[in-house]
């Protein structure tokens, strides 16, 4: 048993616990000393012996336990000891400060690496990174410092091991004591901003010629700069426990100040399309980006034919973003086996960012104008034209360019929409449509056409007439020449469109004073006034139709007018308006659709209807309305193709007896003289006597 075997990855909380681990439940500690042939004077230089072990651990412990005879003292003495570390690596720092200024700031520079680093460090590994400084321009090897210097500015704190030659930390508690000063002056950032710095130097990008990565079998090359090799292997990238790979070169660049110095090195070199774009991405604000991609940097970043990576493109995109046109230009003349597919990708790029000269010269080495991408991590409108994608980012100029290089603001997207139908279809709410109104003037300037189909047949004012809510835009596109007699697929008009979508009265208004028809009919045969009827729009736009000339007793294909449409439900005060507006306009009551049935007939079985669901309110409202067909001259003996007139329903006995008895008390009040000859079928014989006998009353 070996009482002092620490290992150096202990944290200070748990020494003692792995102390009283190693030790046994026995009373009498000397005995299991003596049994063990340990000493407690030679602890100490089998721990020496035993490198990396805890020297201030076995330092202070050893004279703290060596009187304890149970295990009571120990723990007493060991509880002790652990704040007595915590002094003990006080008066380290403080020895290390009283030192003079410059090897006491050797002295912290190589505890940070210490404490920082991903893999232990040899000695001259740990000589040449605390060497560079982030402010140096050049690499000299007379500028590290001696190995026994940085070994005596630590003031004891670490240990060499003698066949490894490493160098750490005494214990691990060092680190969490170290860490938890003020005296750190190299954070992680820093540590790894020296590695970037080491690699960067031209004398060491010179001596090491074509190594790609630190390589076994040419260790005389790197003997010269032992630090090239950690640096790396371990800030290169780094894997972690769950086999992640984290490239901490790459989480840097984005402020690294001296670009330049390590853009040419291994490290870019080996790097894969994935971490160029990385790269590209956090290091494109660095001042000489732009010269440094026009000279071996682009190597790396221009366009490889070889390649099938998206991100191939990306020192492009980059030229294109930040408008550097002579780098543009320069990377395309490296790349002349460019396909017109990966042009009018960059094209998009240019777009985005308003490069108006970039888009110039994409096009001139042969980027389609008209070409679609579907990209999205460009265009989310995928399956969208160039044109498309200028316009709704405000790229104005350059859909000029775009179109007097053969593109079209007609052009269709992948949906069947060119830009003014998708700009229209866009509109939502009741907000200000000014900018809307001038991006549509500004595209009929353009050449948009104001009948334009898309792929539902509709024409701009048709998607208009579903989305706008002011009359300005609807006069633009009229004053334009927008037709109002074009039908989409279903064969509805404008208006049609504007009656089912509940427009407001001036848009239908407008479309009237236009001359839009109000006798044409869609596929299911109806007309404006049955839309407007069906959908209950107001009196003021009804009247609107009948003033143009709608038919008032026109038929859909189920034979229905107006009258029909409004006498399958009334439900409210505005019904009973459209109701006599039609009737004073003249509708034939007794009109008959293909069932044979009157207006009469349809309002009295839709009060049955609602007699049967309990709806007693509404029965009496169809009623009321009932008595005012029969007010206009409406014939209760008239016979559908079931041989039913309207006091014969299809319901109940009991619907029919109810139903007929509200009506009569409704022809009472009005005056009107009801004469029921009711002798169709027997189930209704009885009924229809009583209210017979009833209205006589």
């Amino acid at each position: 048993m070996r009482l002092f075997e620490i290992n150096m990855q202990i944290p200070l909380s748990d020494l003692k616990l792995f102390i009283e681990d190693r030790i046994t439940d026995s009373e009498d500690l000397t005995t299991v000393i003596e049994q063990n042939n340990i000493k407690v004077d030679r602890i100490a230089s089998r721990i020496q012996d035993k490198t990396p072990l805890s020297f201030l651990a076995a330092e202070i412990c050893l004279n703290s336990i060596e009187q304890a005879t149970n295990s009571a003292e120990f723990d007493t003495a060991l509880d002790a000891d652990l704040s007595d570390l915590s002094k003990l690596y006080d008066e380290s720092l403080k020895r290390l400060r009283a030192q003079s200024r410059s090897r006491a700031q050797l002295g912290l520079l190589a505890l940070s690496w210490l404490s920082l680093v991903k893999a232990p460090l040899t000695l001259p590994q740990l000589a040449h990174a605390i060497c560079v400084s982030s402010n140096g321009k050049t690499f000299q090897l007379t500028q590290v410092a001696p190995s026994e210097t940085i070994f005596s500015a630590c003031v004891g704190l670490v240990t060499l091991h003698p066949v490894s030659q490493e160098i750490r930390l005494l214990h691990s508690t060092v680190l969490e004591r170290f860490k938890e000063t003020k005296s750190n002056v190299l954070t992680n950032k820093a540590v790894l901003e020296a590695c970037i710095y080491y690699l960067g130097h031209q004398q060491i990008y010179a001596a090491m010629g074509t190594i790609h990565a630190p390589c076994p079998g040419e260790p005389e090359a790197l003997q010269p700069y032992p630090f090239l090799g950690y640096a790396l292997s371990y800030w290169y990238y780094h894997v972690d426990k769950e086999g992640q790979v984290s490239l901490p070169l790459l989480d840097f660049l984005g402020s690294h100040k001296n670009f330049e110095a390590w853009a040419n090195t291994v490290i870019f070199r080996k790097s894969g399309n994935a971490s160029r774009r990385t790269l590209l991405s956090m290091s494109v604000d660095h001042p000489d980006f732009e010269g440094l991609m026009r000279g071996e940097l682009s190597e790396v970043v221009y366009w490889s034919q070889r390649s099938t990576s998206p991100y191939r493109l990306y020192g492009m995109c980059f030229a294109l973003r930040k408008g550097w046109n002579a780098t543009l230009c320069a990377l395309l003349a490296r790349s002349s086996g460019m396909g017109q597919q990966d042009l009018t990708h960059l094209l998009y790029v240019a777009i985005r960012f308003a490069n108006v000269d970039g888009c110039r010269t994409l096009l001139e080495h042969g980027a389609s104008p008209t070409q679609a991408i579907n990209c999205t991590r460009i265009c989310h409108d995928r399956g969208a034209p160039p044109s498309h994608f200028a316009f709704f980012h405000r790229r104005r100029s350059i859909l000029k360019l775009l179109i007097q290089h053969g593109a079209s603001v007609n052009e269709q997207n992948s949906r069947g929409y060119n830009i003014l139908h998708k700009l229209l279809a866009d509109i939502t709410g009741y907000g200000p449509q000014q900018p809307i109104l001038d991006d549509i003037v500004h595209l009929l300037d353009l050449g948009a056409g104001a009948n334009e189909l898309d792929i539902a047949s509709e024409t701009p004012l048709h998607v208009a007439m579903r989305r706008v809510r002011t009359v300005e835009i609807i006069s633009v596109l009229l004053e334009r020449g927008a037709s109002t007699e074009a039908r989409n697929y279903c064969g509805q008009t404008p208006l049609h469109v504007a009656l089912t979508s509940s427009r407001p009265d001036s848009i239908v208004a407008l479309l009237l004073k236009h001359k839009s028809p109000v006798s044409t009919r869609d596929n299911h045969g109806h007309l404006p006034i049955h839309e407007a009827v069906r959908r209950r729009r107001s009196c003021t736009v009804l009247k609107l139709l009948l003033q143009a000339g709608a038919e008032i007793d026109g038929q859909d294909t189920m034979g229905d007018t107006g009258l029909h449409l409004i006498c399958r439900s009334i439900k409210s005060q505005k019904d009973f308006e459209l109701l006599e507006l039609l009737l004073a306009h003249g509708a034939n009551v007794n009109a008959r659709n293909h069932d044979g049935n009157t207006a009469l007939h349809l309002i009295m079985d839709a009060a049955a209807r609602n007699l049967d669901l309990g709806f007693e309110t509404l029965v009496k409202e169809h009623v009321k309305a009932a008595t005012v067909l029969l007010k206009q001259g409406a014939d209760l003996h008239i016979q559908n193709v079931l041989r039913r007139t309207p006091l014969q329903p299809d319901r109940n006995e009991r619907a029919l007896t109810l139903t007929m008895s509200v009506l009569a008390d409704y022809a009472h009040e009005a005056g009107i003289v009801l004469s029921l000859n009711v002798q169709d079928e027997e189930k209704t014989e009885a009924s229809a006597n009583e209210v017979q006998s009833g209205l006589s009353e």
